[in-house]
C-alpha cells in the first residue's frame, strides 16, 4: 500500500513540477487583437480589418499565416515598409489605411470566422479571428468599396494595385481653396525613439467628439494619424506623441477629417501631410 502511495505521490509531484515549469517558460504575448472583421468585396475576396493593442515594446509585423485556407497580402503599407505598432500603443488595420486582403480558396459563410496567425519580430505568433460580413463596408469603417484585385500572395510583399491612402475612404471636397483647411506638420524624433508631432492649421478647428455619429460643420473636425499606413490614433488637438519606435525607416502621415470622419479634400486632393523618419539605435 505504501509503495502505491509513494508512486502516486511521485506522479503528482511530477505533474505539479511540469505545470510550474510550463508557466515559467511559456511566453504570453503583449499584443492583443480585437474587433476583427472580414468584408466580402468580390468573389472569395475579403478585406480584413483588425484592432491591435501592444502592451510591450515596439514591434514589427513581419508576416501573416492564414489558418483558413487562402492567400493574404498587406495593402496600403508603403514600399519597403512594414506594419509597426509603437511601444504601449494601439494600431488598426482599417478601411481608410493599411489593411489585409484575403483570397479564400473556398466559399465562406457569413457569420463564420477567418483565422490568422500574425508573426511579430519580438512577440512571435499572435492569433486573430475575423468575423465574416457581407457588403462593401463593415460597421465602424469609413472606407468605400474599392478595386481589390490582388497580384501576389506573399504577405511580406505588397500586392501591385492602386491602393495608396489617396484611393480610399469618402471625402468632403471644398471647392473654394481660400476656405479650405490647410496643414503643415512639424515632426521631431526624440532620444527615447518616440516622435513628437505638431500641426499648424488654417481654416480648421479641432473638435473632440462627444458622441457619434456627429454632424458635419464646415472647418471643424480632427486628424487621423497613420504609421506606415496603420491607423494609430485620432488627433483632437494640434499636437501628439507616438510611442517608442523600432530601429529603421518609418512614414508618418496625418489627414484632416470632418466630424463624421470624411477626409477634407481640395479639388479632389486630400488635405494630408506625410514625412519619413529614420530611427537609429
Amino acid at each position: 500500500m505504501r509503495k502505491y502511495l509513494t508512486v502516486a505521490g511521485v506522479l503528482i509531484f511530477a505533474c505539479v513540477l511540469g505545470t510550474i515549469v510550463w508557466n515559467l517558460t511559456s511566453k504570453v504575448s503583449p499584443i492583443i487583437t480585437t474587433n476583427g472583421r472580414a468584408v466580402l468585396v468580390s468573389d472569395n475576396m475579403y478585406a480584413l480589418y483588425l484592432d491591435m493593442e501592444n502592451q510591450g515594446p515596439a514591434d514589427v509585423l513581419s508576416g501573416i499565416d492564414p489558418e483558413t485556407k487562402g492567400q493574404v497580402s498587406f495593402m496600403g503599407v508603403g514600399a519597403g515598409l512594414k506594419p509597426v505598432i509603437p511601444e504601449s500603443s494601439k494600431a488598426s488595420f482599417s478601411a481608410d489605411g493599411a489593411h489585409i486582403m484575403f483570397r479564400s480558396t473556398e466559399e465562406l459563410k457569413p457569420g463564420s470566422f477567418i483565422s490568422l496567425s500574425l508573426s511579430f519580430e519580438n512577440s512571435g505568433d499572435v492569433p486573430a479571428k475575423l468575423l465574416i460580413k457581407v457588403g462593401s463596408k463593415a460597421k465602424g469603417d469609413t472606407g468605400e468599396a474599392m478595386d481589390h484585385s490582388m497580384n501576389g500572395t506573399k504577405s511580406e510583399e505588397p500586392a501591385k494595385m492602386d491602393h495608396s491612402m489617396h484611393a480610399m475612404g469618402s471625402s468632403m471636397n471644398v471647392n473654394d481653396p481660400s476656405k479650405a483647411p490647410k496643414m503643415i506638420m512639424v515632426l521631431d524624433t526624440n532620444k527615447d525613439r518616440t516622435a513628437s508631432i505638431s500641426l499648424q492649421t488654417e481654416n480648421f478647428n479641432f473638435v473632440e467628439l462627444v458622441e457619434e455619429p456627429a454632424a458635419h460643420v464646415d472647418g471643424e473636425g480632427h486628424g487621423h494619424l497613420y504609421l506606415n499606413g496603420l491607423k494609430i490614433q485620432r488627433m483632437y488637438g494640434p499636437s501628439t506623441k507616438i510611442g517608442a519606435l523600432p530601429v529603421g525607416r518609418h512614414e508618418i502621415s496625418v489627414t484632416l477629417n470632418t466630424n463624421d470622419h470624411r477626409f477634407y479634400a481640395v479639388n479632389g486632393e486630400r488635405v494630408e501631410a506625410s514625412e519619413q523618419i529614420n530611427i537609429n539605435e
